[in-house]
Order: C-alpha cells, then sequence, then structure tokens
C-alpha cells in the first residue's frame, strides 16, 4: 500500500498545499489554516492480489481560529513535521480542528475505502 495526502488551498481552490520544509513555512500554513475550513485528499494505491486498486477520497476540516501562543506551541512539539499543511489531527491539532464531512482516516492519510479492503483482506 502507497498513501500520500495534501490540502487544498482555502484561498485557491486549484491549489494544493502539502508538507511544510521547515518551522516556518509550517508556522505560515498553520496561520492560513487556521479559523477556516480546507479540504484535504488522500490518495491510495493498493496491491491485492497482483493487481493495482486506487482509491481517491477527500475530507473537509474546520479548524478553530488559533491564537499566537497556540500556533507557536503547535510548531515548536515538531507535530508539523512529514504532516500536509503542517498539522496531525491524531495530535496536539485535534483539539482545535474537526472534520465536518467525510472521514477522519482520510484526514489521517488513508481513504476509507482502501482501509476497508484492505481490512477484508487482512480481517
Amino acid at each position: 500500500m502507497v498513501c500520500d495526502t495534501v490540502l487544498s488551498d482555502p484561498d485557491e481552490v486549484n491549489a494544493l498545499i502539502g508538507k511544510p520544509t521547515d518551522a516556518v513555512h509550517a508556522a505560515t500554513m498553520l496561520h492560513r489554516l487556521s479559523g477556516r475550513r480546507h479540504q484535504v485528499w488522500s490518495a491510495a494505491g493498493l496491491l491485492v492480489h497482483g493487481t493495482w486498486r486506487y482509491f481517491v477520497e477527500y475530507a473537509v476540516v474546520e479548524m478553530d481560529e488559533l491564537p499566537d501562543e497556540t500556533l507557536v506551541d503547535l510548531v515548536l512539539n515538531d507535530s508539523w513535521k512529514g504532516k500536509a499543511g503542517g498539522y496531525d489531527l491524531a495530535g496536539p491539532m485535534g483539539q482545535f480542528a474537526r472534520v465536518i464531512d467525510g472521514d477522519s482516516t482520510t484526514v489521517l492519510g488513508i481513504p476509507k475505502e482502501a482501509l476497508d479492503v484492505l481490512n477484508s483482506i487482512v480481517g
């Protein structure tokens, strides 16, 4: 299985937000997402008995307005590293953001349908 996740830019629907390259980039991303809704897209490829199956899903996340102190804490704790949009919904950001449409597994990086197929094979 291979997976990756990107966010739709809340200001430009045809632009994507990937992973931050450093702490300043993470702070900029989080500041842009603060108090707003955005789409999170996850795609996966799953090799099942020699045949690749592909899955793409999105979810909508709403983020609280983040005070400066919270932004600083989120950046300093390094929870942004390797995360699309600079946050991990299963980590510290979970108390400031919520999925309002779609499935949380999509936001965490695995389309729900791909997870369901994988569970049916393993389970």
